[in-house]
């Protein structure tokens, strides 16, 4: 599902994006605006310079409040992580 959203999007895909806290967490995936495509490792940083960043949760099953939590925080914590995002 991850690369049916980024071949929509395009850009550049990082699959378990490690963000760095007390307790590690991984977003499934980050897709970081980008004119060319490329997958980049889970600890590698793009350089997003002021490019649109989305943070991918996917599941399997209904959408519910831990799914939506799961995208809100993510993007929450990516963001802390790359504020000039």
């Amino acid at each position: 599902m991850v690369g049916a959203v980024w071949d929509e999007l395009g850009g550049l895909l990082v699959e378990q994006f490690r963000v760095p806290s007390d307790r590690s967490r991984y977003p499934d995936a980050l897709i970081v605006e980008s004119p060319g495509r490329a997958i980049l490792g889970p600890d590698e940083l793009p350089d997003i310079g002021s490019s649109r960043v989305w943070a991918v949760e996917v599941k399997s099953g209904a959408v519910d409040m831990g799914v939506l939590g799961q995208a809100l925080f993510g993007a929450e914590l990516a963001q802390l992580v790359m504020p000039e995002a």
